[in-house]
């Protein structure tokens, strides 16, 4: 048995000993940035308990402006319907399956689109949605094989 496979089990016992806590067992801190999963905690699952665990620990060590935007992103999701919901989350798996050099464009692409100035954000917004499907579909088709003849120039 090699000493890295042994560190990585002993790591997972303890993290899902540390996540298998009861409430009473849990830092008064960790008790109150958890406390509306305070009646319910020692019901839920083990793994519920460790998201919930490192979503609090990730909290904590925000700081308050970074709350503040967190916030607001939890209430622009709830505010979305479950279809844009669903949108969102396959979106994101289509990033997540990017390549990494790929990633880094995208994430360029949308520093770079964050950055101008909103009247112009807008612009961009109104007229991409004003474009049927079809279309959309033949300006992707169009970007990826120009995006072709210049890495093979």
């Amino acid at each position: 048995m090699s000493i890295k496979w042994l560190c990585a089990c002993l790591t997972i016992l303890l993290s899902s000993a540390v996540h298998s806590q009861d409430w009473d067992e849990l830092s008064p801190q960790m008790q109150n940035a958890l406390g509306s999963f305070s009646k319910e905690w020692d019901q839920l699952p083990t793994e519920r308990r460790a998201r919930l665990h490192s979503a609090a620990k990730r909290w904590q060590a925000m700081t308050p402006a970074q709350r503040i935007a967190a916030q607001a992103r939890l209430k622009r999701w709830q505010q979305l319907t479950p279809e844009q919901r669903q949108a969102v989350k396959k979106r994101f798996k289509q990033f997540q399956s990017l390549p990494t050099h790929e990633k880094a464009k995208v994430r360029k692409q949308f520093k770079r689109f964050r950055a101008m100035p909103p009247k112009k954000r807008q612009q961009i917004k109104r007229r991409w949605q004003s474009v049927k499907p079809e279309q959309k579909i033949r300006l992707r088709k169009s970007l990826q094989q120009r995006k072709h003849k210049k890495r093979r120039q």
